[in-house]
């Protein structure tokens, strides 16, 4: 996407939003991931992963959206993950999953498997050890498996 593009759904969204921004949640555990998108900007521009993430990546900024310079954007690159998740619980069973999942950053991708898109067990079963029924996921290692290609040319 552009940064221009984005400077204009960034200027839409703070008309929206006015003042609160959507990354103020009255729950401790919401991430940065988790707010509405207004559906007027769901018609200009439908990839709602994207558009999530391009104002994660420029909350920082959000009192200036519409009016910062284009050049000061973040525009999100999606990447892709190696995920090693793990349930333990009372049902006499410790399960790792190993996964490769398409998110825009580690907060990201943490956020979709919170809400189960994919769910944490949606992988590869590497390690079962049986326990009881009655406990909780936990994310045991994230590590980034493709890098953003402007970046590593720069860095040439």
């Amino acid at each position: 996407m552009e940064k221009i593009i984005a400077s204009k759904i960034l200027k839409i969204a703070k008309l929206f939003y006015k003042d609160n921004s959507p990354f103020v949640s009255k729950y401790s555990w919401s991430s940065d991931y988790e707010f509405d998108i207004p559906k007027p900007i769901l018609s200009i521009f439908s990839d709602e992963d994207f558009l999530r993430a391009l104002m994660v990546h420029n909350k920082e900024s959000f009192d200036e959206w519409g009016i910062m310079d284009d050049s000061k954007i973040i525009i999100p690159t999606l990447k892709t993950f190696k995920v090693l998740t793990r349930f333990s619980g009372s049902e006499a069973v410790a399960r790792t999953y190993r996964d490769t999942i398409d998110a825009y950053d580690e907060r990201d991708l943490e956020s979709r498997l919170n809400n189960c898109e994919p769910c944490y067990d949606d992988g590869e079963e590497v390690d079962v050890e049986w326990y009881d029924r009655e406990g909780d996921w936990q994310i045991e290692h994230i590590e980034q498996i493709t890098e953003n290609i402007k970046r590593i040319k720069s860095l040439l």
